[in-house]
């Protein structure tokens, strides 16, 4: 973390891995404030490279956001929160719509789910207040003697959580990490204790009220580890989901504009050089606009939208070293540093094209939180020393605004003279002399009229140029525009009523970049349907009282709040069946209703959903995405029924979507073939079939216009691995991809059993143990099963999965799961029975 000197060769980390550990917190299901503008919002996010975002929800509104964002390869930390309809397994208390966190990640599609996440700081009055246990008796409680104390329900909840997941019959839903709860403070994490069984990773939320983040006071890092991630789990690593500071004025325990600048991408480096594998600052976007309330401004981007300094630094940092691909493994580079290396913190990193990235930084404090004032930090004059295999450097640097400029590096007898600063410096160190490839882009999303598509994707700092290319097959592109600048293309060279699919690539002087993931749109206007064209029920009034009416006015119903009955139906003449995403539109005011209904009427059944016409006056909101028939067979019918005050009744719109990708891939094996089965996708005509021989890829498409969800591979090679995605079709373009599974054809030396070591045994903590098998069985399904008495009942206490991974079938029990040396050590804390033995056995299940 602190370099100073380095003697030997420094192992370098690949990019994207702190890429990837990169998020923000995101409130979606806040439909009252800025988080309105979904769409406005997503792009930030999107363009911003960071790799997920957190939030917790359960509306229709909220599921149709999670899977859009997918689309563009954004991933979302899930967090169970039981106040707004998620739950940590069926047995537990959930308000509306009451969903168990597995089935949820069902509905959403598990591929926009990058980590489940425990429930939010429990411990504090606003959220044991409003949690139940198993029914609405009675809320949790701080008192430790109440049977609803919170670290109780906690110390149960997490593992019902994991063995939901763990347990679903969808792998890949029992693949997703679960993150363990968050608390407001130290004394809360010594009364829930030690979850590690639960748990992939332990969780804290880390904020530094005026401090910066390589502080080493009771602010520091190494105080969360110390006093909470350490405490939930001594062994496994930890998440940030909920960190950083603000930006309100004349309060000590923010940060002002420029410092905030400085410091957030201090504070992503800083939890990644510590061990965290996933690290949210908090959050997108400020919430208000009060310049001195806390709460309304530790946004990345102002209440207007625009970026603060802040987001700026950070997506120009990750758009440099952002590196999506196959998984490699890097190099080390024989560097050091001199010259006044004090409080100087570095971390190299090292991209796929062979590049290295050396990034530098002063962590001294910017800021007096005491006195309120800036702090001036001298810049330090240090010496890089290089091996004679880097052939050019560039540093990028960042100023006060976010900016990044590129300057070349000179090379002066194999060493680089360089200004660290308390701003992030980046140094290309490339054995070339025009650098590597350009890594491939990100983000890339299409949005369609009748006579035009806009495509859009995030920034890649290394590109000169773009090529975007297109086609009407999704394995069928050529070039359509060459040299482009900006991040950015609308095509107005397409047909009407047509489908089109879209690649990105970048160009750099060292090489062009590997396409990018797809992007489709259907080139058709959304459907709108104004009140007009509703069919009413009851007695409705026109206005055009308040403005932001869509048409010629708006209904109103009269309602006082105790009535009901009256109704509009919304019925769309929609041209073609597929997944549309719905808007509603009003006039809001402080007389609407904040609970109006809406039945969300569609190919496969109802949806109902609420709306607060209080706010987001003349905006077209989201309130869900739903597969439609052609013609007029859906609707969307908004009720005043239970309505608290009056309901307005606009306009619908409806906007054709890409399907959603297919759940539940698995598979059968031969000796040379694999048959491959998922749940069909709603909608879709047909699917695309890719496949690889590492789970990073690079995937290559196998099959396409697949028309049922059953496909059998053959020709393979027998005794090996591989690995498939499917992706769904309809005339709305293609889904994304499925998270990958892997399978592997028999092997003619399959029939060989794991042998059975026994470590050790320490008393009535439990028994430690590993399985150790040849690689070829590892195509082979198994079963651990335990029992005290051989006579008696043989137990499932744990399986595999499609032979490269395995999960607990009891919270009691602990698994580790080592491919490369093809061991299982498995740890079980259950209790004897009268100290007796435990007898174990492997069971093959195929």
């Amino acid at each position: 973390m602190s370099s100073q000197g380095l003697a030997d060769p420094v192992q370098a980390i690949p990019a994207e891995s702190f890429v990837s550990s990169t998020g923000v917190a995101t409130h979606w299901r806040k439909e009252i404030n800025v988080y309105a503008y979904f769409g406005e919002l997503s792009d930030k996010l999107i363009d911003s490279s960071l790799a997920m975002c957190r939030a917790s929800g359960a509306s229709p509104a909220f599921v149709a956001k999670l899977q859009q964002l997918s689309l563009s390869g954004t991933q979302t930390i899930l967090l169970i929160n039981p106040i707004v309809g998620t739950k940590p397994s069926a047995d537990f208390w959930a308000a509306a719509p009451n969903y168990a966190i597995n089935d949820f990640i069902r509905m959403v599609g598990p591929g926009a789910i990058r980590y489940v996440e425990m429930n939010n700081e429990l411990d504090s009055p606003t959220q044991y207040g409003g949690t139940y246990w198993r029914n609405l008796s009675e809320p949790l409680s701080a008192d430790a003697n109440s049977p609803f104390f919170y670290a109780s329900y906690l110390r149960a909840a997490t593992p019902a959580a994991q063995a939901a997941l763990k347990g679903d019959f969808d792998e890949a839903i029992n693949r997703i990490p679960l993150i363990g709860p968050s608390l407001g403070e130290d004394t809360a994490y010594a009364e829930v204790g030690d979850l590690t069984p639960s748990i992939d990773h332990s969780n804290v939320h880390h904020y530094l009220f005026g401090s910066h983040p390589e502080a080493t006071n009771i602010r520091s890092i190494d105080h969360a580890i110390a006093n909470r991630t350490s405490i939930q789990s001594p062994t496994k690593s930890y998440a940030v989901t909920e960190g950083g500071g603000g930006t309100a004025a004349s309060l000590s325990a923010t940060w002002p504009i420029v410092t905030h600048g400085r410091y957030i991408p201090r504070f992503y480096f800083a939890h990644f050089l510590k061990g965290s594998a996933a690290t949210c600052s908090y959050e997108l976007v400020d919430e208000g606009l009060d310049p001195a309330n806390q709460q309304h401004n530790f946004g990345l981007l102002y209440n207007d939208l625009t970026p603060k300094p802040a987001y700026t630094a950070i997506q120009n940092l990750l758009s440099l070293l952002k590196d999506p691909g196959p998984d490699f493994i890097p190099s080390s580079l024989d560097y050091s540093l001199s010259g006044s290396t004090s409080d100087v913190w570095s971390v190299l990193f090292q991209k796929r094209n062979g590049d290295f990235f050396l990034c530098l930084w002063l962590g001294l404090s910017s800021y007096d939180r005491n006195a309120g004032q800036h702090i001036v930090v001298p810049a330090q004059r240090v010496n890089v020393s290089l091996p004679a295999s880097i052939a050019s450097a560039i540093a990028y640097t960042l100023d006060d605004s976010g900016r990044m400029t590129a300057t070349s590096a000179a090379i002066s007898n194999r060493e680089i003279a360089l200004n660290v600063t308390d701003r992030v410096t980046t140094l290309r160190l490339s054995p070339s002399t025009n650098g590597g490839a350009a890594s491939r882009p990100t983000g890339l999303r299409a949005s369609a009229s009748a006579n035009q598509i806009v495509l859009k994707w995030a920034p890649t700092v290394e590109a000169t140029s773009f090529t975007l290319k297109r086609g009407t097959s999704p394995t069928s592109l050529i070039p359509l525009a060459t040299g482009l600048t900006a991040n950015n293309y609308t095509d107005t060279s397409v047909s009407g009523s047509t489908t089109y699919y879209y690649s990105v690539c970048a160009v750099h002087v060292g090489g062009i970049s590997s396409d990018s993931a797809l992007a489709s749109a259907r080139t058709q206007d959304p459907v709108i349907i104004d009140n007009t064209d509703a069919t009413l029920t009851g007695t409705w009034t026109s206005s055009t009282a308040n403005e932001g009416y869509y048409g010629a006015d708006y209904l109103i119903d009269d309602n006082t709040g105790t009535t009901g009955g009256k109704s509009a139906r919304f019925t769309p003449n929609l041209p073609i069946a597929g997944r549309y995403l719905i808007y509603l539109r009003w006039t809001a005011g402080a007389n609407r209703a904040s609970n109006v209904p809406v039945d969300i009427n569609h190919a496969f059944g109802t949806i109902t959903t609420s709306i607060n016409q209080k706010a987001n006056n003349g905006t077209w909101l989201l309130i869900g995405a739903a597969h439609f028939n052609a013609g007029q067979a859906g609707n969307i019918l908004l009720r005043n029924d239970g309505a608290n005050f009056h309901v307005i009744a606009d306009a619908a719109q409806f906007v054709l979507a890409p399907p959603l990708a297919p759940t539940g891939l698995t598979f059968s094996s031969g000796d040379t073939d694999l048959s491959l089965t998922w749940t069909a996708a709603e909608g879709a005509n047909s699917y695309l079939i890719k496949r690889a021989t590492s789970p990073s890829g690079p995937y290559h498409t196998i099959a396409s216009g697949i028309t049922s969800n059953v496909f059998t591979d053959t020709g393979l090679t027998q005794g090996t691995r591989y690995y498939y995605t499917v992706a769904s079709l309809n005339d709305g373009g293609i889904s994304s991809d499925s998270p990958p599974v892997y399978a592997a054809t028999n092997d003619p030396a399959d029939d060989r059993v794991p042998t059975l070591t026994i470590n050790q045994s320490n008393g009535g903590d439990g028994f430690a143990l590993s399985f150790q098998w040849p690689p070829s069985s590892t195509a082979s399904l198994w079963r651990l099963q335990s029992t005290e008495e051989l006579t008696g009942t043989w137990i499932d206490v744990a399986e595999s999965i499609n032979g490269n991974a395995w999960r607990s079938l009891d919270a009691q029990i602990e698994i580790t799961h080592e491919p490369a040396s093809e061991t299982l050590s498995i740890f079980d804390r259950r209790s004897l029975n009268n100290s007796r033995q435990r007898f174990w056995r492997l069971m093959r299940v195929r």
